[in-house]
């Protein structure tokens, strides 16, 4: 029986970096919870606890620094590990 890990809240815009991140997330057990708008990734943390978020620097409605600070105001997200993401070079 396998068992599914830590919740990670991938923010990411482009269809084909969600597909090969959550192929391989998933492949490794992880639960993952998708937004693909900073706004979207704001509400999704008020209702669902993650252990890790991987966000992408920038995103097409806002600027992946401002939704950090915006995870870290909010005192349930402050020990939460953000890790950000790109494609840019």
């Amino acid at each position: 029986m396998t068992t599914v890990g830590e919740t990670i809240l991938l923010v990411d815009d482009m269809p084909a970096n969600l597909e090969m991140l959550i192929q391989e997330l998933i492949k490794n057990n992880y639960r993952v919870l998708i937004a693909e708008t900073g706004k979207f990734a704001l509400e999704c943390v008020r209702y669902a606890p993650v252990d890790i978020i991987l966000l992408d620097v920038i995103l097409s409605d806002m600027d992946g620094f401002e939704i950090c600070r915006q995870f870290k105001a909010n005192p349930a997200l402050q020990n939460v590990p953000v890790l950000f993401i790109s494609a840019l070079d």
